[in-house]
């Protein structure tokens, strides 16, 4: 979703091309939904939201504290797939049952990056859709944008309903390729699943997008 380079050196600039990549895609997603008035508003109004945060990261850095402009927040390590290679479940697997940040404290991380100006939280898992509080959450922030890694098996009418309203989650769902590559990783039958909701998704009008995993083969 935001390509960037992060430099092991002193003389690290990775938060400058952050800053660059987010306000890059930020402009392409409103070019590219010109013709979907309602889109191209949240985008074109998230340009400005961005804007304002990179002021509040700049008020910061000249206090010499350095604010990332993006944050990756893993919510929970719990999943409904087993999928292959899953960093998640290895966790869960070698490690004690370790528990979860309450809904609460979550807020909290939240209102705190908002505060400090971060532009945009990843969501990750396993599964973060097992949170059924996450999106109770993100609804109180409009102005962060937060990229939603999913399966996409728990989207549901009443979770498009969420992400209708909240333009502001951007579903990203893991995908392998095609059918044989998809269903070898995530399970028999997730693939076509999967087209069922992004068909969905592409009904109702909700700017989504695709991860994929990196394979030797």
């Amino acid at each position: 979703l935001f390509p960037y380079t992060t430099l092991f050196r002193s003389d690290s600039n990775y938060i400058n091309i952050l800053n660059r990549a987010i306000t890059v895609f930020f402009k392409d997603a409103a070019r590219i939904t010109l013709r979907e008035p309602l889109k191209a508003l949240f985008f074109l109004r998230t340009i400005w939201w961005q804007s304002r945060a990179a002021q509040k990261r700049q008020r910061w850095k000249n206090e010499n504290l350095q604010v990332p402009p993006f944050l990756i927040m893993s919510v929970t390590n719990k999943c409904n797939l087993h999928c292959k290679g899953c960093v998640a479940f290895a966790h869960r697997e070698n490690r004690p049952a370790a528990r979860e940040l309450s809904a609460h404290r979550l807020r909290d991380i939240v209102s705190e990056a908002q505060q400090l100006g971060v532009s945009a939280i990843l969501l990750a898992g396993g599964e973060p859709l097992i949170r059924k509080e996450l999106l109770t959450i993100t609804s109180d922030f409009p102005s962060i944008v937060f990229p939603l890694i999913t399966n996409g098996t728990l989207i549901d009418d009443a979770v498009m309903r969420q992400f209708k309203e909240q333009r502001n989650v951007i579903p990203i769902i893991s995908i392998e390729g095609d059918e044989c590559e998809t269903d070898e990783r995530r399970g028999a039958g997730i693939y076509k699943r999967l087209q069922g909701v992004m068909e969905k998704m592409r009904a109702e009008g909700i700017f989504f997008g695709c991860s994929l995993t990196i394979t030797r083969s």
